[in-house]
């Protein structure tokens, strides 16, 4: 009895001990973990072409504000301040950025939350769109989207079969 009380306090013990040392996952789009973000600076300058991110299964974190972003690939996912122009070709790609001028998604079981939105076209199915502020255009081309938009929508084409959040 005593020899199982011991070993209880010094297992009790040991949790309190390691208590503080707790790690938090963070999983990507595909579900796997996520990798350090790569930080990327966007350029102050205008350049000639879109910031092109396209290695799959990473995470970037863009800093400063980004004129032209492409992402094409599976399994990425982006953190940014600001892109002005956002277009997404591929797979299972996720992007919270504050704010967006347009928004262009092409492929499947992609993911964009922001705070503010300018115009959004998605072609492709089963993407999510979600702004906490106005959105002044959607077009949808694609079946089962979803749309979550807090605010107001000024305009919609829905050309799709299933979306939801564009009655």
């Amino acid at each position: 009895m005593r020899r199982a009380l011991l070993g209880t306090s010094v297992a009790l013990a040991a949790a309190i001990a390691l208590s503080g040392c707790i790690t938090v996952q963070v999983n990507g789009p595909d579900g796997r973990p996520s990798p350090e973000p790569k930080k990327v600076e966007c350029p102050v300058a205008p350049v000639e072409g879109p910031l092109e991110l396209s290695e799959s299964n990473t995470s970037y974190m863009l800093t400063g504000t980004c004129g032209e972003v492409a992402v094409s690939g599976q399994d990425i996912t982006i953190s940014a301040s600001t892109i002005r122009n956002l277009e997404i070709t591929g797979d299972r790609i996720a992007v919270v950025v504050q704010s967006y001028k347009t928004l262009a998604i092409s492929g499947q079981e992609n993911s964009v939350e922001a705070g503010d939105g300018g115009n959004a076209t998605i072609t492709g199915d089963r993407n999510t769109l979600a702004l906490t502020n106005d959105l002044d255009v959607l077009t949808i081309n694609g079946n089962e989207n979803t749309i979550n938009v807090e605010g107001f929508i000024a305009a919609v084409q829905n050309n799709g079969d299933r979306n939801t959040g564009v009655e």
